[in-house]
């Protein structure tokens, strides 16, 4: 989802150009008044859930989950526009879409629909991703392609594919989310535990390290100073702080994504809305948040620090630096 910026206007021209839908406009900038900040957001507005979106700087790529995956044009009043798949990818159960200047990568239980100038590429088992529905597309510094899936976890580099399992040191095959620290080291959520891949080899933490539970939905490393937070079990989050893991519990049901700011303030997104911690007190008032949802389904930091989130009525924008 990292932009480049001189290469997009010619690629989405030719991904508004080839998709075809009713256009609708796209919501205006919203300011709303919440205790003594003014804090501004911008909705695209996808007319439905974003359950799955990724960002360019021409356009908003999102999914609806069902039947829906397109673009929401932020340079033309928010004209939609949806794709017409390629046979054999569905876009009932897509949740998660990266942008890397070039392509996008969409991905859920067909696999992974690449979408370049134009054209679709399917990706799945035959050509190397594992055996199952793709969770979760995460996109390096260094141009790697990070796949979470129910069968493994697969990365793509250098035109080719490599799959990572069980027999390679990860505590299961079954993958939820994945996460980058600043020195590059790869961290992925699973059924059980976490793991943490140094570049050579697979290293694993879960309950007789500190985790609460190794029942791992969700995870997101600090860029700034390394801490690891994960959502887990039932309603558990738990922080990896100084080497040690610090457990809160009965946080929050049904916690599907998480986001960290940069003043390293927590972000969880749920079913039921979103949740801010910034190291002291726990804030889900979405007044007081400036993030005017009822459920989060995806977030996403850009280079600059601006926020988005996904939500039941289509992607919200909130600028860097943040009133609160």
């Amino acid at each position: 989802m990292f932009v480049r910026a001189a290469i997009l206007a010619a690629t989405m021209a030719a991904v508004c150009a080839s998709a075809a839908t009713k256009d609708e406009d796209l919501d205006k900038d919203s300011g709303q008044a919440f205790g003594n900040n003014q804090i501004t957001w911008q909705m695209f507005n996808a007319g439905g859930p974003a359950v799955a979106f990724a960002v360019s700087a021409q356009a908003v790529f999102f999914a609806n989950g069902t039947d829906v995956v397109g673009t929401i044009d932020a340079t033309k009043a928010g004209v939609k526009k949806a794709f017409t798949l390629p046979a054999g990818f569905s876009a009932e159960g897509v949740c998660t879409i990266a942008w890397d200047g070039k392509t996008a990568w969409i991905g859920g239980k067909s696999g992974i629909a690449k979408y370049t100038a134009g054209k679709f590429e399917l990706v799945n088992k035959s050509n190397g991703l594992p055996d199952g529905e793709v969770r979760k597309i995460r996109l390096a510094d260094d141009g790697r392609v990070w796949v979470a899936s129910s069968g493994g976890v697969a990365v793509f580099a250098n035109g080719s594919w490599k799959t990572f399992t069980i027999t390679d040191g990860l505590p299961s095959n079954d993958i939820r989310d994945i996460s980058f620290s600043k020195d590059g080291d790869v961290w992925v959520a699973t059924g059980k535990g976490v793991a943490q891949y140094h570049g050579q080899a697979w290293s694993v933490q879960g309950e007789a390290q500190g985790l609460s539970s190794g029942d791992v939905h969700a995870i997101a490393v600090d860029k700034r100073n390394g801490d690891v937070w994960v959502a887990c079990g039932d309603a558990d989050v738990c922080g990896l702080q100084g080497g040690k893991w610090n457990a809160f519990s009965d946080i929050q049901k049904g916690i599907r994504t998480i986001l960290i700011d940069t003043q390293s303030r927590i972000w969880f997104g749920h079913d039921a809305g979103i949740i801010k911690f910034n190291g002291d007190e726990w804030e889900s008032d979405g007044k007081k948040l400036g993030v005017p949802a009822t459920s989060v389904y995806d977030t996403w930091i850009s280079r600059n620090g601006d926020l988005y989130f996904g939500t039941e009525k289509g992607v919200i924008h909130l600028k860097n630096p943040y009133p609160f």
